[in-house]
């Protein structure tokens, strides 16, 4: 018999109201599993905190903050999270569970976008920036990884986990500290400065798309410190878009977007957003043509390949959550 270190969360089932069917995803801190939500036979995305790190006051908080304004906040290119709670050593919350892969995948297996699928990419993640910066809210971690592109076209943000609230501060102690994916750091992340505004995610979404267009990111180096330095000091001078012949305003804007100064960014994702209307016109028919093939599954999408219909993959309502979950053990937190 396996030890019960050996045994997956599926053997066992140790999560009320939901029934775990495979695990689709892990990172550092949790694991993401294809589940059912049991009272409304539901299909969603089941996120576990890593048991290990619930014991640390930390990383709980951490958690416990991303699930909280996954459930707060409500917009379509932003995956959607509810019932947030804790059962025994286990912390979770639940998401929509979406069809699609990340962008990150998508550049591994076909290499560099069309530039109207990059800059229509680029342009619903601004959206969602708009409402996210509207709310006090800095993700502070955009990157294609962190993309989802649904089969129907859609394009969701997901993992908050390193978002900064309103009040300027975070509630881990990261004062100081350089937050965030290396390759894709503004240059006052890098510098680990307390003062990070929405500017900062401009920079980062202009890393993204350069990305996007190029198949990879524009500063690379042996250790992340090396490549650190690069975002703080180094010029973006890079070839790869003149020899891929893409069109002088988006360079601009890859060049705008990627400022060193943050006074010589765009001030707003509402800005970056009306550029590309101004210069590429309604990018949309880029995902009009059919949905994008689909790749291997990963967090918060469904594991089957299946694509959902308009209203399939939808949350419960929270009332209705609340009405099945009301009385029993490992209530809502």
């Amino acid at each position: 018999m396996r030890s019960m270190q050996g045994l997956a969360l599926t053997d066992f089932q140790p999560i009320p109201d939901y029934h775990l069917k495979a695990k689709i995803a892990e990172g550092g801190m949790a694991e993401v599993y294809e589940a059912v939500y049991t009272p409304l036979e539901d299909e969603v995305a089941l996120k576990i905190m890593k048991p290990e790190l619930a014991r640390h006051e930390r990383y709980r908080v951490r958690f416990l903050r991303e699930a909280k304004l996954c459930e707060k906040l409500e917009h379509e290119n932003l995956v959607t999270g509810f019932d947030a709670r804790r059962t025994g050593s286990y912390f979770f919350y639940a998401m929509e569970h979406i069809d699609g892969a990340t962008v990150e995948e998508r550049i591994e297996r076909d290499g560099p976008f069309d530039v109207r699928l990059a800059l229509y990419i680029t342009r619903e993640v601004a959206k969602a920036l708009t409402y996210l910066h509207g709310r006090g809210v800095i993700h502070r971690d955009l990157k294609p990884g962190n993309f989802l592109l649904t089969e129907s076209g859609k394009v969701k943000i997901i993992d908050l986990g390193l978002a900064k609230l309103p009040g300027g501060m975070t509630q881990d102690s990261d004062q100081g500290v350089t937050v965030g994916t290396a390759e894709y750091l503004s240059p006052e992340q890098a510098r680990g400065w307390d003062d990070v505004d929405g500017r900062s995610d401009i920079y980062s979404l202009g890393v993204s798309l350069f990305h996007m267009v190029v198949g990879e990111v524009p500063f690379k180096g042996e250790t992340n410190q090396e490549v650190i330095a690069k975002q703080v000091l180094s010029a973006l001078d890079r070839p790869e878009l003149k020899s891929r012949q893409v069109p002088a305003y988006l360079h601009y804007i890859i060049q705008r977007m990627m400022a060193k100064d943050r006074g010589d960014r765009f001030q707003t994702p509402g800005e970056v957003v009306d550029q590309i209307d101004e210069n590429a016109g309604d990018v949309s028919d880029a995902v009009r043509k059919g949905p994008p093939p689909k790749v291997a599954p990963v967090a918060g999408r469904r594991a089957s390949g299946r694509r959902s219909p308009g209203t399939r993959g939808k949350p419960p309502t929270r009332a209705a959550a609340r009405r099945k979950t009301r009385g029993r053990r490992g209530r809502r937190r």
